[in-house]
């Protein structure tokens, strides 16, 4: 049972980790397009 909460506490933690890595790629992306421009 303990098991099961840290693997879904690992898990949300790790979508968290995804979300912002993507927010952060795609803002820095759209930095370059200005830049650029």
């Amino acid at each position: 049972m303990i098991f099961r909460q840290y693997l879904v506490y690992i898990s949300i933690l790790f979508w968290s980790i995804t979300k912002v890595f993507i927010y952060s790629f795609v803002k820095s992306r759209e930095f370059a397009n200005k830049t650029k421009n």
